[in-house]
């Protein structure tokens, strides 16, 4: 059995561009950080995860059998008009993840997409960013931690709505 751990890639762009969009004003340095935070965030996220698939303990659990649970890059469709519709896709491209694609965002990047893997270069950009956001207000962790308890809630949402549409379609 195979799975995946879902990473909202521009559901963080979204929140962090807004966050930084309302420091703009007062520190010019939050608007340097727009439009640079989900990639960052995924980028060092990746680099967690070959972490600990390098490890000696991931090894032994490997050769007991167990498989790897891969990054899974969701919500890829850019929502900002100012970015490129490939931006997260062409970011991301990198070995054992994978990628949901919306089919608008599927037409654009068989049409002006460059696959080159891109993963893991530019790290040093990345940390960077992280390390900025702290001096702007920016709370990664506090900004994650609502995502989280925003997207369980939509995904139960979800999930009532199937059961009671499952509920009417089936006979008493």
């Amino acid at each position: 059995m195979a799975s995946v751990a879902s990473f909202f890639v521009s559901r963080i762009e979204t929140l962090a561009d807004r966050l930084l969009a309302e420091r703009a004003g007062t520190n010019p340095d939050a608007a340097q950080l727009q439009g640079k935070v989900a990639v960052a965030a995924a980028k060092l996220a990746y680099r967690e995860f070959q972490r600990l698939h390098d490890s000696r303990e991931w090894r032994m659990l490997l050769e007991a059998g167990a498989r790897v649970q891969r990054p899974l890059w969701a919500s890829t469709s850019t929502k900002n008009p100012e970015y490129s519709d490939v931006k997260y896709v062409e970011a991301l491209i990198g070995p054992d993840t994978v990628t949901t694609l919306p089919l608008a965002t599927i037409e654009a990047y068989r049409d002006h997409g460059q696959p080159t893997p891109r993963l893991t270069a530019d790290m040093g950009e990345a940390e960077a960013v992280f390390a900025s956001l702290p001096s702007v207000g920016i709370d990664f962790a506090a900004l994650a931690r609502q995502l989280e308890t925003e997207g369980v809630a939509k995904f139960v949402d979800s999930y009532q709505q199937l059961l009671a549409a499952l509920s009417q379609a089936t006979p008493a």
